[in-house]
């Protein structure tokens, strides 16, 4: 049989645990934020959509039947200063790895299908892309209803 005895001062002992806690804090906090680092820049990568075909095929890949020509293709300048507006539906592209700070007072298009799969909805509901330079930027789910919603392209699990 083997004992082994240490004698430590209270000092000491408690600027073991100390140590042993911060290291463990540290660690974990670097795990964390490699992993949303991880997922941020999987969500952001870029999507060149150059042809409607490819519009069409990355909407359908995201899972959204759409009809086969856009309802609407408008020339929209993302404002320079953000009004609440901007700010909430920016938050909405963040969410789904898009940034519209990073195209303040840039020229897009936007490109609106109707959507035909939405579920539980009787009302009508539109897919919008937005373009920059053949570089999706954004993008929404939107009910046209006066109380409508408005959520992001990729569908929440």
């Amino acid at each position: 049989m083997f004992v082994l005895s240490l004698k430590m001062s209270k000092i000491k002992l408690i600027l073991g645990f100390s140590i042993i806690l911060i290291l463990t804090i540290i660690t974990t906090n670097f795990l964390t934020n490699s992993e949303i680092t991880e997922t941020r820049t999987k969500a952001s990568k870029e999507i060149i959509l150059k042809t409607l075909e490819q519009k069409i095929d990355y909407i359908q890949q995201l899972g959204w039947e759409i009809s086969q020509e856009p309802t609407e293709i408008v020339e929209i300048v993302i404002p320079k200063e953000f009004t609440d507006v901007y700010t909430n539906y920016n938050k909405i592209q963040i969410e789904n790895g898009y940034n519209l700070e990073n195209y303040k007072g840039k020229v897009a298009k936007k490109w609106t299908f109707n959507v035909t799969n939405f579920p539980e909805s009787s009302e009508k509901v539109r897919c919008n892309l937005i373009i920059s330079d053949n570089k999706l930027i954004g993008g929404d789910i939107s009910s046209v209803a006066f109380d409508g919603f408005m959520t992001g392209l990729i569908k929440k699990q």
